[in-house]
């Protein structure tokens, strides 16, 4: 396809891999400067945060709370389908393996 790929190292110092492609220099689209244009927000979009691991429950609030989002949480899907019954949900982000009701079920 036109193109190189390439290895140069010595033992101990490390490698260095590199490739070339015959590819065009492409060209960032025009932004469109109207100003009129309502900004795209997700203030107020609640999202019911489901899985087992609180890593993941932290990181997915972290990231949601970040661009407006209102996050719940649940660590199983039990828990889950009790916040979804007292509380309307824009998006639910369900971990398909949970303890006692996972997503499948």
């Amino acid at each position: 396809m036109g193109g190189e790929i390439g290895v140069t190292g010595a033992p101990g110092q490390g490698s260095t891999f590199a490739f070339f492609i015959a590819a065009p220099v492409a060209m960032a689209p025009a932004r469109a400067a109207d100003a009129a244009a309502p900004a795209l927000t997700h203030d107020g979009v609640r999202v019911l945060v489901v899985a087992d691991n609180p890593m993941n429950r932290e990181l997915a609030r972290a990231v949601l709370e970040t661009v407006g989002a209102e996050v719940t949480e649940a660590g199983d899907g039990e828990q889950a389908l009790l916040a979804a019954l007292s509380l309307p949900y824009d998006v639910i982000l369900l971990d398909i393996r949970m303890p006692v009701l996972d997503g499948p079920a």
